[in-house]
């Protein structure tokens, strides 16, 4: 498993918990306030702040529909992660 150096943001949307860290290709990151998984919104995004329900549900809606914060190769690259958690989940089950 390769791991690149850029800073990505995390994103708990439940919680709204956010950080910053370095993403590992295939892999989990779970949140450090309620255990949810971490979402991996890319380099780009803008978090807004905790008390703007609006910005937050929109930034979900947004990021639910492909990430637009990624650019669109990434977005693909993403898709056929997701895919396959969704199919290793499966195996386990």
């Amino acid at each position: 498993m390769s791991e690149t150096t850029s800073k990505y943001t995390l994103i708990c949307f439940p919680c709204r918990y956010t950080t910053k860290a370095t993403w590992v290709k295939h892999g989990l990151r779970r949140c450090a306030k309620c255990g949810g998984s971490l979402e991996n919104v890319g380099k780009h995004f803008n978090v807004p702040k905790t008390s703007d329900d609006k910005s937050w549900k929109s930034s979900e809606e947004f990021y639910r529909r492909g990430n637009p914060w990624w650019p669109p190769h990434k977005v693909a690259e993403r898709a056929a992660m997701a895919l396959a958690e969704k199919w290793a989940a499966r195996q386990h089950s």
